[in-house]
């Protein structure tokens, strides 16, 4: 049925609907009423067999229980037999029109959906052909009679159709309205999240509003993470910065000076002593820190004695609040002051105490810095044994020398004594004897070496567990990026579901191909359509964006043409250089190479967002792109780009400039040179922030010479060889969102075509399509689309009634596939399909959800062509009517 594909508009006189020029206007004669009547007349047609079948296939439409759960009033179904009953009288009058009228107000009043009278005035259709082929066999009175019938169910469509888009209108402002507050809120709450600020949180803006919670917890889920993460990082930077200090063999001495001093100044004590216990038990002053040891008591402490004699026999810390102003002062230059709060910690290994730690602070100690105390005691005390066994292997060493040298001696005696045998032989008994002693003495040192040898390499093992510990904790923080990613990934979905109505309806209303719209409304739909863009803009950066700093933006290489590329970009930015009333320029000077490998989107990417800066801040003047060998006296911050081995694309302004002090801020991601340029000039503050990451992607870097007020000269280094090794981004588990399409930054008038059907139209008039969706703006946008072009639309909002309805009507000449559905989701329908229904109907799978491996899991499943959504019109005709022709 193609009851919208005209584009004439309704005929309006003073607010009323004037029948005898809707009969005009829909070419409908009284020969085509006298037919209808004729037909109605006779004995076979019986309007109540019409309203049985319909009741009977309507209790098995999906939108049925939502609209007569208790079943159809008998007053309906009587109003429904006296609109067919008149429908076949054909007597067709202003009366007439007022009833079609009431009958669109009553069905928008209600939200009864569009699909649903559609596909009812689609079965009386039907039901009405059905019978007019067996009563007429006559086939030129039969076409003669379904073309009478088809022009009269036009005109009443289109009269309901005219009353439904008048509140369409208002529906689609509210709509984007409160998608834009959502889209402001969450893109406000992120920004301040991804500053390290957790304390915003997100609020509703509408009943419909379902993203306060998620976001709110997520933010809470942050805010603990990173509170708990800076905990961690504090611990373990602390416990790596100590055994940095403990390292290479130190004395004791030395090694309890450096120990203390790391704690006191780590934990913020101003005051801290170390005692090492003796072999015989008691602990001895080793090393202070801000302390006087003139000023200590004593400086040898049995057990029992005092809070440190307490802590080395019951080998527990203590904690002091509150220390009497006499028990020790905290001394400087300007005056002394006793500390508030003690801590006394025991240094513990292999279950007995090597040391003990004694910090003073004005300030209360937190959890935090006495579990980290609790957590180094072991590797202090670790240390501290060391020394000590290496300070006893030295004196054992010493004592050897001396025997040795001692030996040397004696047997300089004997051979001085040569002079009796028996002296001699005695002599040398008593050093063989002496030998003896001394290889006893050594082998007992080698068995001490290898016991200290065991020691050290248990602490090798215990340095391996704690290596293991910080990668499990590089793993947690690599899950905290793909959950970033994640979320991403599902915004972008809730995002584009009512952006792809939204786009597809402001485009078709935008055309006023009925001419029932005035400016101010056409306008109003322009400023719509214009604001869905914007905003799918926005979603396009904040995703390129969280890419490129996840690490998982892909360069693919290819040979890069650059006089194409210069005649590409001329082309682009002409129409804009010409509304401006700018000159516009692209060169290419001295450049023996005309072409070289690197990725040919990423660098257009790049360069329409330097470009497009340039003539929105450029008012009057110029704007060039000149693409040539640097300047040799060229400076680059990276160290694999020199004025040999790159290539520069130069884009030149004589606009508003940027200040010396903005050089740096305005690629910072979203911020621009002040908060007025964001005002006077929009955009998110994003486009050179990903610009420079792409530069560094492709091996290159972006230079900035401006001053404000003269203009700008942004450079663009590419290296000539593009080297995978150096520029490959790290591949990270994370979730892959696909990109959005590209929209437009420049708008245009459409104007109505006073065709009645273009070309794609004319393709597509009399094609059967199978649409399956389960969002009814989708449906209702896509199929308004279709029929304008003379399609026959099929609906089914899940993939098993759409193999059903395959199952029950194979001749369908395309089917577009919606993939995320209830019940039963497009990849396994479009499998159904192909194993049990047909392997050739063309198959356009679209999704909102689109990840990089989207498209090959949809070929995969059986379909034949894939779109993201939103899509485009020109693009989805194109297709259709390209696989409808194959």
């Amino acid at each position: 049925m193609r009851e919208m594909s005209k584009s004439k508009s309704l005929v309006m006189n003073s607010g009323q609907m004037n029948a005898r020029e809707l009969l005009q206007q829909f070419q409908i004669q009284d020969t085509d009423l006298q037919l209808i009547r004729q037909f109605g007349a006779q004995k076979q047609v019986d309007v109540t067999v019409l309203i049985d079948d319909f009741y009977t296939w309507l209790e098995n439409q999906i939108w049925y229980e939502q609209y007569f759960s208790t079943g159809v009033p008998p007053a309906v179904q009587s109003l429904q037999c006296d609109y067919w009953k008149n429908f076949l009288l054909a007597q067709v009058d202003d009366s007439y029109v007022k009833q079609r009228v009431t009958v669109g107000r009553v069905h928008a009043t209600i939200n009864l959906p569009v699909t649903a009278y559609l596909a009812g005035m689609n079965f009386a259709q039907s039901w009405y052909a059905q019978l007019a082929t067996k009563i007429s066999p006559n086939s030129n009175e039969c076409v003669a009679l379904l073309g009478a019938i088809n022009k009269l169910i036009q005109l009443d469509s289109n009269i309901v159709m005219h009353v439904y888009s008048l509140q369409s209108m208002d529906t689609i402002r509210r709509q984007g309205e409160l998608t834009s507050r959502i889209v402001r809120e969450a893109t406000r709450v992120v920004r301040t999240a991804a500053t390290g600020d957790f304390n915003t949180f997100y609020q509703s803006q509408d009943d419909t509003d379902t993203l306060e919670e998620p976001i709110n917890r997520m933010i809470d889920s942050l805010k603990r993470f990173s509170e708990e993460n800076e905990k961690e990082k504090w611990l373990k930077s602390g416990i790596a910065d100590l055994a940095l200090e403990m390292r290479g063999g130190l004395q004791i001495d030395e090694l309890g000076n450096n120990a203390i001093s790391f704690l006191a100044q780590y934990l913020g004590a101003q005051v801290g002593v170390l005692y090492v216990v003796e072999e015989d038990g008691t602990a001895t002053l080793n090393a202070g820190y801000a302390h006087n040891p003139n000023k200590a008591k004593t400086k040898v402490i049995h057990p029992g004695e005092g809070l440190v004699g307490q802590v080395l026999k019951e080998r527990s810390v203590i904690r002091v609040n509150n220390v009497p102003q006499d028990y020790i002062n905290i001394t400087s230059g300007l005056g002394e002051h006793s500390p508030r709060n003690l801590v006394v910690q025991p240094l513990v290994y292999d279950n007995d105490v090597k040391g003990i730690v004694e910090l003073g602070s004005f300030q209360d100690f937190s959890d935090d810095q006495l579990e980290f105390l609790n957590q180094v005691s072991e590797s202090i005390a670790v240390a501290i044994n060391s020394a000590l066994d290496q300070d006893k292997m030295q004196r054992l060493l010493k004592v050897a020398q001396q025997t040795s040298e001692k030996l040397q001696h004696q047997q300089q005696e004997l051979e001085t004594a040569n002079q009796t045998l028996g002296e001699q032989a005695q002599a040398l008994k008593q050093s063989e004897e002496k030998l003896t002693a001394q290889r006893d003495m050594l082998e007992k040192s080698n068995r001490e070496l290898q016991l200290k040898t065991h020691d050290l390499e248990r602490q090798k093992a215990e340095m391996e567990l704690a290596r293991r510990e910080l990668e499990e904790k590089a793993a947690q923080l690599a899950d905290s990026s793909k959950y970033k990613s994640e979320f991403l990934a599902n915004m972008s979905h809730e995002l584009r579901t009512p952006l792809n109505s939204l786009l597809l309806l402001s485009q078709t209303l935008m055309a006023n191909k009925e001419g029932n719209f005035t400016e101010d409304q056409v306008e109003d739909l322009r400023v719509i359509h214009s604001g869905g863009h914007s905003l799918l803009m926005l979603i396009n950066d904040i995703l390129d964006l969280s890419k490129v700093e996840a690490g998982k933006m892909h360069i693919v290489t290819d040979r890069v043409d650059l006089q194409n590329l210069a005649n590409k970009v001329h082309e682009q930015f002409k129409p804009l250089a010409a509304q401006k009333k700018l000159e516009f320029v692209v060169t290419t000077e001295g450049i023996e190479k005309l072409s070289f490998y690197s990725d040919q989107h990423r660098l257009e990417q790049i360069l329409l967002n330097l470009l497009s800066n340039a003539f929105k801040f450029t008012h009057h003047g110029s704007v060039s792109l000149t693409i040539c060998k640097p300047s040799p006296d060229a400076k680059f911050e990276n160290s694999h780009l020199s004025a040999t081995n790159c290539i520069a694309f130069i884009v030149r302004d004589s606009g508003i400039g940027v200040a010396q002090k903005d050089h740096s801020a305005i690629f910072q991601a979203f911020q621009q040179a002040d908060g007025s340029t964001s005002r006077a000039y929009g955009g998110t503050g994003l486009g050179l922030t990903i610009s420079r990451e792409l530069s560094f992607l492709l091996g290159g870097e972006i230079a900035l010479r401006s001053i404000e007020g003269e203009g700008s000269e942004f450079t663009l280094y590419i290296p000539l060889e593009f080297v995978i090794g150096i520029h490959a981004p790290q591949e990270q588990n994370e979730a892959h969102d696909a990109p959005l399409p590209r929209p437009t930054k420049r708008t245009a008038r459409i104007q109505p075509s006073p065709n009645l059907l273009d070309p794609s139209q004319l393709a597509l008039a009399g094609r059967k399509i199978l649409l399956v969706d389960d969002d009814l703006r989708n449906v209702y946008a896509l199929s308004k689309v279709l029929r304008e072009c003379g399609v026959l639309v099929l609906l089914a909002d899940n993939g098993q009634l759409a193999v059903e309805k395959l199952k029950q009507d194979r001749n369908v000449d395309l089917i577009l596939m919606d993939i995320m559905m209830p019940v039963m989701d497009g990849y396994q329908a479009m499998r159904e399909i192909r194993s049990s229904i047909s392997n050739s109907i063309p198959i356009i799978a679209l999704t909102a959800k689109a990840m990089n491996s989207d498209r090959e899991k949809c070929i995969a499943a059986g379909a034949s062509d894939y779109m993201a959504k939103p899509v485009d019109v020109d693009n989805l005709l194109s297709k259709v009517k390209t696989w409808c022709m194959h």
